[in-house]
C-alpha cells in the first residue's frame, strides 16, 4: 500500500490518458489506481464489489498500457502497474467462477448497472 496511497489527486494521469480521451465514461488511471489501493488493503471489506466494478468493458480492460499515467504522475507512481495488477485478479476470479460452473455476468461498468446472475 505504501506507494499507492502517495497518489495526491491531482489527475495528471487521468489527464494524459488517451483511452479516457477517446472514451470519456471510461475510469480512468486514477480511479482504477483507487480501486487498487483498497484492494491490496487486508482491511477492506469490500474487494469482490470492487473487483466487479473495474472488470466491466469500461473498467481495466479499456486500458491500452501505453504508460502516458505513469509518465505524467509527479509522485512518480505507476496506475498502469496497478491496472494490471487488477487485470489479473479480475481473470483470476473468472477463471475460479467458470471452474465453479457459476456464471458472472458484468453488465456495465459502474454499480448501478452490474448484474450477476448466478446458474448451475
Amino acid at each position: 500500500i505504501s506507494r499507492v496511497i502517495d497518489c495526491i489527486l491531482c489527475g495528471s494521469c487521468s489527464s494524459s490518458c488517451l483511452a479516457t480521451h477517446t472514451h470519456p465514461e471510461a475510469l480512468g488511471p486514477s480511479a482504477l489506481q483507487t480501486a487498487y489501493r483498497f484492494v491490496i488493503d487486508s482491511r477492506d471489506g469490500a474487494t469482490e464489489e470492487r473487483h466487479l466494478l473495474v472488470g466491466g468493458e469500461r473498467g481495466v480492460f479499456h486500458c491500452h498500457n501505453l504508460f502516458h499515467c505513469q509518465l505524467a504522475c509527479p509522485k512518480d507512481l505507476n496506475p498502469t502497474q496497478a491496472i494490471a495488477q487488477l487485470k489479473r485478479q479480475v481473470k483470476e476470479l473468472e477463471r475460479l467462477a467458470a471452474e465453479s460452473e457459476d456464471i458472472v455476468d458484468l453488465d456495465g461498468w459502474n454499480e448501478a448497472s452490474i448484474q450477476i446472475r448466478r446458474t448451475k
